[in-house]
């Protein structure tokens, strides 16, 4: 086995990256595409306190919604003209039902992958709030939503970051946890090293993810294409307190200019 540190396989994800972004920069379709990989939230998705939504420009698709271990959740119907919305069927998350994501650790089954025979759009809301089980943070919080980046998002380096860096008015939920953001990996192929600022973090296998904390700013290294998530399981900069949580652009597409346009 090739270390991953190597220079062999350093010059392999140059390659990776160097045609993905050709790749993409002659066939991207902005979040549109055929396949979507969502890592896990800080929070279950497989309750009735979570729903997908998809859409497509195309005439029709039929799309397959899976777990990230391949189990099969739904089929679905869409066209130009018709979003699906999809609320999963098991009970709102509450006491006694599956809690939320616990930092340093792996899990087999937590993301999402989308499988469509056109390209489709997809984002998930988590609509729980304080009307369904008091919007527990040991749980799931509400009033959040994530659209996925679709191919944009799959990458090999990625960028450690939060929307503020003042940390006043987060959670910390389960043991170890810290009132910081949280971070999920999640592999696309089998034997997927991870790399936290140049040291081994974990091995992971397709559909697998490590939810872990670590300081902004830090970066991911993976040995094959994977997808980031950023979110806390309670955030409250101010009043009330809801979820949160995006997806993470590998750092070939994030660019290096931006404007931000401040809301009330």
């Amino acid at each position: 086995m090739k270390n991953f540190t190597s220079t062999s396989t350093n010059f392999k994800k140059a390659i990776f990256s160097l045609l993905f972004v050709l790749t993409t920069f002659f066939t991207s379709f902005g979040q549109y595409a055929t396949r979507h990989y969502l890592p896990p939230a800080p929070w279950f998705y497989f309750d009735q306190a979570n729903e997908l939504v998809v859409s497509t420009d195309q005439p029709t698709a039929t799309v397959t919604v899976s777990r990230s271990d391949g189990t099969f959740i739904t089929t679905l119907t869409v066209t130009n003209n018709n979003p699906i919305v999809y609320r999963f069927v098991n009970p709102p998350a509450g006491a006694g039902l599956t809690a939320a994501h616990t930092v340093n650790t792996t899990y087999s089954n937590r993301g999402i992958i989308i499988n469509a025979t056109a390209r489709v759009a997809v984002s998930i809301r988590n609509v729980e709030s304080d009307s369904i089980n008091g919007g527990q943070t040991a749980f799931i919080k509400g009033n959040a939503s994530m659209t996925s980046y679709g191919d944009q998002g799959i990458g090999t380096d990625f960028r450690l970051g939060y929307y503020r860096g003042n940390f006043g008015g987060l959670t910390a939920e389960g043991a170890g946890a810290t009132a910081t953001p949280v971070y999920s990996v999640m592999a696309t192929v089998n034997g997927t090293n991870v790399l936290l600022n140049g040291a081994a973090l974990v091995t992971l296998n397709a559909g697998q993810a490590y939810v872990f904390q670590a300081a902004m700013g830090s970066l991911i290294e993976t040995s094959r294409p994977s997808v980031m998530m950023v979110g806390q399981w309670g955030d409250a900069p101010g009043g009330c307190r809801d979820g949160i949580f995006t997806q993470i652009i590998p750092i070939p597409l994030a660019d290096t200019s931006y404007f931000i346009v401040r809301g009330n």
